[in-house]
């Protein structure tokens, strides 16, 4: 708990438009537009179309809104108000007291003694993956990794969910996603209810999600009792009932939960790994130490949970890309009575804009944020305030109730990317940062050279259960 937070910078961001507000700048450069709104103040008076918000710009703020002062915050606001058709009253998007009770019913299937329980089907895609690289030359790592974690979920969810769910989804994601940062940016309905193409197809993918949702409780539900019962978030779900008296899940409940899960987690964990692939490549130093440590944890063998821990360098690889491309890189709260922020009164109904991005890029807290540097994570390297500020999953009651997992799968991944293969930028490729909704990666483009080749080929798939960067060229720094 913090005693007192300094007075804040209140000022309003130049440049609106009518009707539009920010939302130009918003789908441009929203990063740049961030930025630009720090440098100018604590406080930022935003339109978001034409509803006004305040952007939140500095991390101790942001602390009071999440955490010290949340009982006087609920979800709410542009971003809530599109999330919610897509993810219905899944724990994303629930109110509360909903949200309360729901996450407690689903608290033990993330515990990490469950999570472990898992690290054989992560295991399994993470050899997978690897072997789908052997004979391939170039490949596209950020897709190749996005079908890894949509079998780890959907295995995760219910284990014997069918491969054409899992081949569905993957064709339904870019639009979805697209298609809702697109009416959280420019949040006018009529625009968005027009016959046009772009809205057709979002509405079709749209629709299709939700059918695979379906499909997978009903699936559920048909073998509730049996032996395929035993294991997965659904059969959990199913089985968590409520306290005092109080009904299990629906089976709409169940598909909302279902559907929350599968937008959240298939997209977030491959972005972490194609990005982190990407860096190592440009930091020479960096992928030594990864490489040196999984041949000396795995050798040739697969991954199990026990290895997690014995990954420093691979964890702290994943930790500065969630610092560097958070996810969530920004969600929103609206005041539900009279509250103090920074020395200013918020009337009930004002809308909070807050950023991961902004807090994980700020000098103040990361010298030199724009540089991939790993060893910032190590043990005292870091500032308290700095880690305090460190939210790729949310703070406070709403945080990411599957971080330890999403932490766990991309850890696996990449080290079974690291232990195989080396892994190099194809000729030409033009990587492309996408501020959808969560935050992605395109274009990445890579070829891969086996880093233990016996024969001069690549290697055999194991048998074991379990373009110029972003920002930059040189090693290590703004990669």
């Amino acid at each position: 708990m913090r005693n007192s937070v300094p007075e804040a910078r209140w000022v309003t961001a130049g440049g609106a438009l009518p009707l539009l507000g920010h939302s130009g700048r918003l789908l441009r450069e929203p990063f740049a537009f961030l930025n630009e709104c720090r440098r100018n103040g604590d406080l930022v008076k935003i339109r978001v179309g034409p509803r006004p918000a305040v952007l939140v710009c500095r991390a101790d703020l942001a602390h009071e809104v999440l955490i010290d002062q949340a009982h006087h915050f609920e979800k709410g606001g542009v971003i809530f108000e599109h999330l919610r058709p897509i993810s219905g009253n899944g724990l994303f998007t629930v109110e509360r007291p909903a949200h309360l009770r729901d996450r407690r019913r689903m608290q033990p299937a993330f515990t990490r003694p469950a999570i472990d329980g898992y690290a054989p089907i992560m295991s399994e895609e993470a050899q997978r993956l690897s072997d789908a690289l052997r004979g391939a030359g170039t490949a596209d790592i950020k897709a190749q990794a996005r079908r890894a974690t949509i079998r780890i979920l959907i295995r995760s969810i219910f284990p014997t969910a069918q491969t054409t769910q899992v081949e569905r989804f993957l064709t339904l994601l870019d639009t979805v996603f697209a298609g809702v940062y697109a009416r959280i940016a420019v949040p006018i309905a009529a625009a968005h209810r027009l016959p046009l193409p772009y809205n057709r197809r979002f509405q079709r993918a749209l629709a299709l999600a939700w059918e695979t949702a379906e499909d997978i409780v009903k699936q559920a539900r048909e073998h509730s009792g049996t032996a395929t019962d035993a294991h997965g978030f659904l059969p959990a779900f199913m089985r968590s009932g409520g306290r005092e008296g109080e009904p299990g899940f629906t089976d709409a409940q169940l598909r909302d939960q279902v559907m929350s899960l599968l937008l959240a987690g298939s997209e977030n964990a491959a972005t972490v790994v194609g990005l982190a692939c990407h860096h190592l490549a440009h930091a020479p130093r960096a992928e030594r130490r990864v490489h040196a440590e999984v041949d000396d944890v795995l050798a040739d063998r697969a991954i199990v949970a026990g290895d997690i821990p014995r990954l420093p360098h691979t964890m702290h690889t994943v930790t500065e890309i969630l610092r560097m491309y958070p996810p969530v890189w920004a969600l929103d709260r609206r005041a539900q009575r009279p509250v103090d922020l920074g020395g200013r009164r918020l009337h009930p109904g004002t809308d909070l804009v807050i950023s991961p991005y902004l807090f994980h890029h700020d000098p103040v807290l990361f010298p030199d944020p724009e540089r991939f540097a790993p060893d910032r994570w190590e043990p005292g390297a870091l500032k308290q305030e700095a880690r305090d500020a460190f939210i790729p999953f949310g703070a406070g009651s709403r945080k990411c109730l599957g971080d330890n997992f999403g932490m766990a799968e991309a850890v696996i991944l990449l080290a079974a990317l690291a232990r195989d293969w080396r892994l190099r930028p194809a000729p030409a490729t033009r990587v492309r940062i996408a501020a959808h909704a969560p935050l992605t990666v395109k274009g990445l483009w890579m070829t891969a050279t086996p880093r233990h080749p016996a024969t001069g080929a690549p290697p055999p798939p194991r048998s074991g259960t379990v373009p110029p960067p972003p920002h930059g060229t040189k090693e290590e720094q703004r990669p």
